[in-house]
């Protein structure tokens, strides 16, 4: 899936030390100076504009700002020594980018109310305009309960349990023994499909439709999607949402595919299909395949055969089924043989006595 990118969005940073809430670009708190610590995030504001200038747009890419390695200090990607204390900037840390915010458009558009007086302010307001409080909205807590994480243990358990069966399945089959055994049957199936060339009618794609078919009628269906765009395609694109750049700024983006239309047809050709089927079946070794009658445009199809040997032993009845004609052939009635088991009962191999 392709992203389109619509613009920018001007994010916002909350103080630690005095909990006002700041402009993205702005390194530094507007109300009591701290620099914007490395582990204080961008969020989104809460009214957000998208913005398409030049100059927003040559700040971010720029790539993320970076934190001084000896005082902290937020530095724009191409500074080289500290704004703040001269140090250079090659150790430093940059601004983690990339992570998506959530819809664009913003959260409070209505205004935001301060949680000490109950005033409401203007959406990108940094403080309350009537106490002077901080306007960041702590996160709600979880019950404790409810915040437990969920124990990993019955997957664990799970995972060991189905690795023993597997283990268990591996040993068994791999075990063998041997069983002497006595050809007490044999059993053969035979049969013949008969397929007649008649005229049917069809639907598929206009490029997979046979050469020598004839074409009903097409219409446009949707056929696939693609990330880039095509002939006869249609852009359908998500809701736009905001990724932080790590500059103080929100790249506005939505993830778009293509939708392509093509030709699907009904047509009508002709085809072999099967009208009907000749078997026979029997006891011993000497198998025969069926007499077949065709008609007109009629011929045969593929033709199957099955054959069943049955065994006795003192441990029980065996049965072991093929479709080689040569290796049922060579077994008879009475025949004393060796079968090698695996460790389900199954026979492995047959060895002559």
């Amino acid at each position: 899936m392709a992203r389109k990118s619509l613009g920018y969005s001007k994010l916002l940073w909350v103080c630690p030390n005095c909990e006002t809430r700041n402009p993205g670009p702005k390194k530094s708190c507007t109300t009591c100076g701290n620099p914007q610590p490395k582990d204080v995030e961008f969020i989104q504001a809460d009214k957000e504009e998208l913005l398409t200038d030049e100059k927003t747009a040559r700040a971010v890419k720029k790539g993320s700002d970076i934190h001084c390695p000896f005082c902290g200090t937020r530095n724009s990607a191409d500074a080289v020594e500290c704004r703040q204390c001269g140090g250079k900037l090659e150790e430093g840390a940059k601004r983690k980018s990339g992570s998506k915010l959530g819809a664009f458009g913003g959260r409070n558009a209505g205004g935001i109310k301060c949680q000490t007086c109950g005033a409401v302010n203007l959406p990108n307001a940094p403080r309350c305009t009537q106490c002077g409080s901080g306007l960041h909205q702590p996160a709600a807590r979880k019950d404790k309960k409810g915040s437990k994480k969920k124990s990993a243990l019955p997957w664990i358990i799970i995972g060991v349990l189905a690795i023993s069966v597997i283990g268990f399945l591996v040993a068994r089959r791999g075990n063998r023994s041997s069983v002497d055994a006595i050809v007490e049957d044999l059993y053969w199936q035979r049969s013949i499909p008969v397929e007649q060339f008649i005229s049917v009618q069809a639907e598929n794609w206009w490029d997979e439709i046979p050469e020598d078919a004839e074409i009903i009628a097409c219409e446009e269906s949707y056929r696939y999607s693609s990330d880039e765009p095509l002939e006869n395609s249609i852009e359908v694109c998500g809701t736009p949402y905001t990724v932080d750049t790590g500059t103080g700024y929100g790249e506005v983006v939505q993830d778009c595919e293509y939708e392509v239309y093509d030709n699907y047809c009904s047509y009508e050709t002709g085809e072999w299909q099967r009208v009907d089927v000749f078997e026979s079946e029997g006891y011993g070794n000497s198998p025969a395949w069926p007499a077949v009658s065709l008609g007109a445009d009629q011929q045969e199809g593929d033709a199957r055969e099955t054959y069943t040997i049955f065994f006795s032993s003192d441990e029980g009845e065996f049965e072991y089924m093929t479709d080689d004609a040569d290796v049922f052939s060579s077994f008879y009635e009475g025949e004393e043989v060796e079968l090698i088991l695996d460790g389900f009962g199954k026979i492995q191999d047959i060895l002559a006595k």
